[in-house]
Order: C-alpha cells, then sequence, then structure tokens
C-alpha cells in the first residue's frame, strides 16, 4: 500500500475536502476515514519517521501551522471543547500529527476515565475506532465546506 501521506502528496490520495493546505514543508488535511468533522492531519512534506529529524525552521513552521489550525478549529466549530494534538506514526510511517477535536458528546462515551479522570488517550483511540467508518457523504459536504473556510481565514488570518 505504501506511506498514505506521500500518496496524498503524489494527489495519487485525495483526502475528504481535498488539501487543505499545502507550502513547501508542510501538508494539512482532514484524516481519510474517521467520521469525526475537524480531525486533521499535518504533515511535512519531507518523508521522515520522527519529530527529531525536523529542521529548527521546519519545528517552528509545524508549531505555527497547528497553532493557526486550532484557532480556526475553535473558530468555526463552535462545540469543540479542547484539541488534542498527538503524533504516534505507527500506522502511517511518515511523521504526521492528528488534530483532533473533542466535543461534549464525546463524553458521554463509556471507559474514559483513568483514576476518575478524563484519559485524552482512551478518547482518542475510542473515537477513532468508533467512526472508523469511511466518510460519508454528508461528512464529505462539511469537510469540502470546512476546507474553503480555511482558505478563507488563512487569507485574512492576523495573529
Amino acid at each position: 500500500m505504501g506511506c498514505l501521506t506521500c500518496q496524498i502528496l503524489q494527489g495519487d490520495l485525495i483526502p475528504p475536502g481535498g488539501i487543505f493546505y499545502r507550502d513547501q514543508d508542510f501538508l494539512i488535511c482532514h484524516t481519510l476515514d474517521v467520521n469525526i468533522l475537524g480531525y486533521m492531519i499535518v504533515s511535512p512534506v519531507r518523508h521522515i519517521q520522527s519529530y527529531d529529524e525536523l529542521s529548527s525552521k521546519e519545528a517552528e513552521k509545524l508549531g505555527l501551522h497547528i497553532h493557526i489550525l486550532t484557532r480556526f478549529l475553535k473558530t468555526k466549530i463552535h462545540d469543540i471543547e479542547k484539541t488534542y494534538i498527538c503524533s504516534f506514526n505507527e500506522e502511517t510511517h511518515h511523521l504526521h500529527f492528528h488534530v483532533f477535536p473533542r466535543y461534549p458528546w464525546m463524553l458521554s462515551s463509556e471507559n474514559i476515565h483513568t483514576d476518575g479522570k478524563i484519559d485524552a488517550a482512551k478518547i482518542f483511540s475510542q473515537m477513532r475506532k468508533t467512526y472508523k467508518v469511511g466518510i460519508n457523504e454528508e461528512m464529505k459536504n462539511k469537510i469540502y465546506l470546512l476546507a474553503e473556510q480555511f482558505k478563507v481565514f488563512l487569507s485574512e488570518y492576523k495573529d
């Protein structure tokens, strides 16, 4: 099957909503197969496998991209309570970051607590498993709208 990120970069695989953003260093797109609006992936263009392989410039730029993306998501999808950012690179061996929105409805799921506290890793894992069903048409339409809104947001962005 090969590297999913490289397939997207080469145009062999089109994520829902298309590519939200791409420059010479980074790619931002919606996740391919999980029905959760705003669940984004940020990847370096270079095929690397770990964070320490980023240059200082790339690491700085990555932080800014994630910052802008999380601001956008909170602005456009009002019921996002928190945004989780993580990177595992187990399934796809191309460094990538999950920008995962936590919605209030996720807290009603069972087995999301550890020692009486919300366990973000459990929420992330459980939601990915439950909603990993492929992107349905209604969700595709919402993602395309979100992609267009992101392009406008970027063109008007001021820190």
